[in-house]
């Protein structure tokens, strides 16, 4: 793969293609060479293109849920896709990555998310957002929780979190985001988002604020004044 990321945007929505080429104006190391509105017109594009990665809006008339897909892969089995959609069900999700789809947001993720899928879908790595791997780890949560307090936690509290887990929650508490944790501890961004999943999971919160919370009160990290 050269150092530019070609891409091919597929997706109905003239807004969305829209506002995706204005996400990535920008960025250098990412260039448009295509856009299609259905499946057809990207087999065509993708033939003329050969794009590093597709953007696919997975289940979005006109592109059906096996059709796209399964042609698109059918005739270019080296195809890099990745799905950015609003249409979250789960059998949506595990129907596309058996589809082999490697990278898999929502229309409602961040610039940081999605220009770090690009860059992981065009080397070949698995990148999902974090709504998708809570489907992918049957963690739907529909009733919010409490806010814990984590009062009374000390360093010596039987919290099993590993080493790797206590790091990440110590470059959090800093202020530091997926990409500079994985820049600091040599990780790709996906394995980093893997892991503040777990780190949530098994302090039973839903946020990094609360995440930071426990950092302080636990003695992992000390408070600013």
């Amino acid at each position: 793969m050269n150092s530019t990321i070609n891409l091919l945007i597929a997706d109905t929505q003239l807004l969305m293609r829209e506002g995706l080429k204005t996400l990535l104006s920008g960025k250098p190391y990412v260039k448009v060479v295509g856009e299609a509105t259905y499946t057809d017109e990207m087999l065509n594009k993708y033939a003329s293109c050969r794009p590093d990665v597709v953007t696919l809006d997975y289940g979005q008339a006109p592109y059906p849920e096996s059709e796209s897909i399964t042609r698109l892969r059918e005739h270019y089995p080296e195809a890099k896709v990745l799905v950015i959609t609003s249409s979250l069900g789960r059998d949506d999700v595990m129907h596309a990555l058996g589809k082999g789809v490697i990278g898999f947001l929502t229309k409602s993720c961040d610039e940081d998310e999605v220009m770090s899928a690009i860059k992981a879908v065009a080397k070949g790595d698995k990148f999902y957002c974090s709504k998708v791997l809570d489907i992918i780890m049957d963690r739907n949560t529909p009733e919010p929780k409490p806010t814990p307090s984590f009062e009374g936690i000390t360093p010596c509290d039987p919290v099993q979190l590993t080493k790797r887990e206590i790091d990440i929650v110590r470059l959090m508490a800093q202020g530091s985001n997926a990409q500079d944790i994985a820049e600091t501890l040599c990780l790709s961004v996906h394995t980093v988002y893997t892991h503040r999943k777990n780190i949530m999971r098994k302090l039973d919160v839903t946020s990094a604020a609360e995440v930071v919370l426990y950092a302080i009160n636990s003695g992992l990290v000390s408070p600013v004044n």
